[in-house]
């Protein structure tokens, strides 16, 4: 409030009548801007020290100054400076200052005579980048080497053009071979010695294809990487400001604020990121200062503090000087002899008072308090407090709250007769008739008008605090490290990067998304890249490695309420890539292999689904499929072909068959070399498509002619299988037709409990099953079947009501099955496609079980079983197998705990990074002080 007696003050109440005559003077032109030339009542002035929905401490907000005025042609007036005052009956009752100003436009208005005026104060001309001035006060005093100690070995040695395979702290000869030679695994690979720096490679010394022998042998000599460290100059807060002050070219005024002694470290980095601006800057060092930045009437810049007055008595003991402290509120009131208010709308609460300060190094750490947490002021995201100690931050935080812990006020907007020499920070009491008193600060104002002047005030407030970051975007530089924090009522984004190590990370939240993602990047592996995004509706985890001369690798699972997807893929372009995938829903699952090129798709997938397993491979328009349920098994594609020892089936078609056929009705198209037994029930026939019989020489059977002239001849002795209604080899399609009526079967030893039973239900569904529940194999130990082809998955027994022992399967039994697996790729012997085959072997499964103290008991996916003869009786040898079902559970129990891992390793990561930044700073503060000691 500018220091005024009650007598001038009164020039603005309502019993006064006064003159009010504007003075604009520009100096460098001579020239005064007067009511006779200033157009009608067009001056306006706005000013600010808050223009948030709370309080938030900084200001440094620029005033402006607009008005309209005649006769300045031939004046430039754009880019002047000028000083406004306001004079009261010529300057003869008082004279208040407005402010000093920079023109930065004068427009002239719709082609009239006059223009209109818009300036601003110097804060305007502070959102200039001020990183040289930065660098200059934070100047390099030392600089010494330090060995990277944080990445991979290629991150760690230089190395040339080769890459780094393998390392050890003995050379190659010594850790593998006495004798000098290469492990048949190590072949054509590079060996480090971490001692000596030498780099080996395995070579081929023989100079023959035929018969190579490989020996170590040294191709480069590695040193370790290092990077230039740096020590700066340190200031004070005071001296800061002061030093941006005089950079700006910003006159100031003197001041000695509460926390100006603090010792202020370079933590920004602005060699490789954007502009510092001025005003970000001036605004940092207020708020350290629980202050308000902002130019003074003399167009000097002032740290001001707001001075709250506290209770205040009722309207009945208004206007009784002794219970006001008017240097610190100005009263308002109704009646004509003080200074009076037009309207005004507040909120029906009161702001509460701060009860404490949290103040923190890391916009993401949970900072120092000082007071209580029930409504506390914080402060985040101010570089200049960036890898304080936390005692350091406490000392800060206890002063600030000592400065702010009184702010109590009512939001308003109040419309009043313009009082010049009220300021913004200054407390005003609105004093109602109704006895509902309204006292507030002062945070934003505009003054509008010349003779009828008229004054807004408006302040914003929660009843208690909401604690948003105050700065929509911050920028954090540390060296060669960088901390980038996007702040907005749409979410956060926070990027951290070291460039010395070409890592990053980023997190960004807004209501309905999280999203984390880490990058690192060098020229051995190229660029990796992991990222986990939640939503409501999903959690998606993808890692990506991308290499110049190799394709992109990608591993990525997806989670949601409905399904989860692993995928794996690897793409050469956008038109060629190769990819498996499995998804997981409540009712199925999915695995699948697909290639895609320029000009085709092909893929194999197996999908398990209720009471379904389905098969499917498809190159182009060919496909083929295996679909398998509990009623039955579909085989379909182009050619179908069986090879086993007593039945085999060629792609044309042509079969070979040594066994018996049991059926309720059969037809065949061609029979040759019939070696078994056809038997058909009594009552039934068998026809063939031309017609003739069978041999009866033993009575087995008689076939009639294709016109059904004859029927079929049954030895009643030699039954085999349910009835046959009729029995003929169709002629159109070739096939046995045996037609039963509900059920046909196939069993062995004349007991109908042991065989094979093809029958329909009611409505007419077909099913191929075993004679017994659970008592029948598909193969056998030496008789296997070569491929399994299904449209749906096999459905194994899952039912809570038929097995026992059930518990959560443990983070160390994932682990055992899953780390120490070997996956192969190969041929099978007696290989007629000449395809690669990907999965394990039975083996190395049986070792790494005993490797982990487990075996075949506690992992059914592990097979070992014995070999038959031809007659099926078990001989002393041993086949091996595996049941890869069984991996899924282990998989989805891994993803889960590498989930959860990466989670904490990427907060864990966070947590140090923060705490090495807090290290370096120290480090750096002894080392200046350890340098000044000398």
């Amino acid at each position: 409030m500018l220091e005024l007696t009650d007598k001038e003050k009164s020039c603005f109440y309502k019993n006064g009548s006064f003159f009010n005559d504007y003075e604009f003077d520009f100096k460098e032109l001579g020239y005064t801007i007067t009511n006779d030339t200033l157009y009608q009542e067009t001056v306006t002035i706005k000013e600010s020290i808050c223009d948030s929905d709370d309080l938030v401490l900084g200001g440094c907000i620029a005033s402006s100054c607009e008005f309209e005025v005649a006769e300045v042609a031939g004046r430039e007036l754009a880019g002047l400076e000028f000083t406004a005052r306001l004079l009261v009956n010529s300057g003869e009752d008082v004279i208040v200052p407005i402010g000093k100003y920079r023109v930065d436009s004068a427009k002239r208005v719709d082609d009239k005579d006059y223009r209109k005026i818009v300036a601003y104060d110097a804060l305007y001309d502070a959102q200039i980048d001020v990183s040289e001035w930065y660098n200059k006060v934070f100047y390099v005093v030392s600089q010494y080497e330090e060995l990277i100690t944080v990445g991979d070995i290629d991150d760690l040695w230089e190395h040339g053009d080769y890459y780094i395979d393998n390392s050890g702290s003995k050379p190659p000869t010594f850790k593998y071979f006495l004798n000098g030679a290469v492990p048949e695994e190590l072949r054509d690979t590079t060996y480090l010695d971490t001692v000596t720096g030498k780099l080996y490679e395995a070579q081929n010394t023989s100079g023959d294809e035929d018969n190579k022998v490989y020996r170590w042998i040294g191709v480069y000599q590695c040193r370790r990487k290092t990077q230039t460290k740096y020590i700066y100059a340190t200031t004070t807060l005071k001296k800061l400001r002061e030093s941006l002050l005089n950079y700006l070219n910003i006159p100031f005024v003197e001041q000695d604020i509460i926390n100006d002694d603090i010792t202020i470290s370079r933590t920004i980095d602005t060699n490789e990121n954007g502009e510092l601006l001025g005003t970000d800057m001036l605004k940092y060092i207020c708020e350290v200062n629980a202050g308000f930045g902002k130019m003074n009437r003399e167009g000097k810049f002032e740290v001001i503090s707001l001075l709250s007055p506290g209770l205040y008595p009722e309207e009945t003991l208004y206007p009784s000087e002794e219970l006001y402290l008017e240097d610190h509120y100005e009263p308002i009131a109704s009646d004509e002899n003080s200074a009076s208010y037009i309207s005004t709308s507040y909120e029906e609460y009161e702001v509460e008072g701060i009860t404490g300060v949290i103040i923190k190094g890391d916009s993401d750490n949970v900072g120092e308090l000082a007071g209580t947490k029930d409504n506390p002021y914080v402060i985040s995201g101010n570089p200049l407090l960036y890898g304080s100690t936390a005692e350091k931050l406490k000392e800060i935080g206890q002063k600030i709250y000592e400065q702010i812990k009184g702010y109590i006020y009512r939001p308003n907007t109040t419309t009043l007769d313009g009082l010049p020499y009220l300021e913004t920070g200054d407390y005003f009491v609105l004093i109602k008739e109704n006895s509902d008193d309204i006292g507030s600060f002062i945070f934003s104002r505009t003054l509008s008008g010349v003779q009828a002047l008229k004054d807004t005030y408006e302040s914003k407030g929660n009843k208690l605090r909401v604690n948003e970051d105050t700065q929509t975007s911050e920028l954090m530089y540390l060296q060669s490290r960088t901390a980038k924090i996007q702040k907005s009522v749409d979410g956060v984004s926070i990027e951290l990067a070291n460039l010395d190590e070409n890592t990053s990370s980023r997190f960004e939240q807004t209501a309905s998304k999280i999203e984390a993602e880490v990058k690192r990047a060098n020229n051995a592996e190229g660029e990796l890249s992991g990222r986990i995004t939640v939503t409501a509706g999903e959690i998606t985890q993808e890692v990506t490695r991308a290499k110049a001369e190799e394709a992109t690798l990608s591993g990525r699972i997806n989670v949601t309420a409905e399904q989860i997807t692993a995928e794996v893929k690897r793409a050469e372009d956008e038109e060629n890539s190769i990819r498996t995938a499995l998804t997981l829903k409540a009712d199925s699952a999915e695995l699948g292999y697909y290639q895609t090129k320029a000009d085709m798709t092909n893929y194999a997938t197996t999908t398990w689904a209720e009471n379904k397993i389905s098969s499917k491979v498809s190159v182009g328009d060919v496909c083929s499929e295996i679909n398998q349920s509990s009623e039955q098994i579909t085989l379909k594609g182009n050619r179908l072909v069986v090879d086993s020892t007593n039945f085999k089936l060629d792609a044309n078609g042509n079969a070979d068959y040594r066994g018996n056929i049991s059926a309720s009705d059969a037809k065949f198209y061609n029979i040759t070399g019939f070696g078994g037994m056809i038997s058909i029930v009594s009552g039934s026939s068998f026809s063939t498509a031309t017609g003739g019989y069978q041999r009866d020489t033993y009575g087995y059977i008689k076939v009639h002619s294709d016109d059904g002239t004859a029927n079929c001849y049954v030895e009643s002795d030699k039954l085999i299988g349910d009835t046959i209604e009729t029995g003929r080899i169709n002629s159109t399609t070739g096939y046995l037709e045996l037609h039963g009526y509900t059920k046909a079967k196939m069993f062995v030893f004349n007991d109908e409990a042991y065989g094979i039973v093809l029958d329909m239900n009611d409505n007419r569904d077909l099913h191929l099953r075993p004679a017994s529940n659970e008592d029948t194999d598909c193969g056998s130990a030496s008789y296997k079947w070569r491929n399994l082809y299904c449209k749906n998955g096999t459905i194994q027994t899952s039912d809570r009501n038929e097995k026992m022992n059930i518990s959560d399967m443990s983070e160390q039994y994932a682990n055992a099955i899953i780390d120490d697996a070997l996956p192969k790729t190969y041929m099978m012997l007696n290989n007629e496609s000449g395809r690669t085959h990907a999965g394990m072997i039975a083996q190395d499964l049986e070792e790494q079980l005993l490797k982990n103290g487990m075996s075949s008991k506690d992992f059914a996916g592990f097979i070992k079983y014995q070999k038959e003869d031809a007659n099926g009786v078990p001989i002393n040898e041993y086949g091996y197998g595996i049941r890869y079902e069984e991996y899924i559970a282990p998989l989805i129990k891994y993803a889960q705990c590498l989930k959860r891992d990466l989670k904490q390793e990427t907060e864990r990561n966070q947590q140090l990074q923060f705490q090495l930044f807090g290290l370096q700073g120290e480090f750096m503060i002894l080392k200046q002080q350890i340098l000044g000691g000398k």
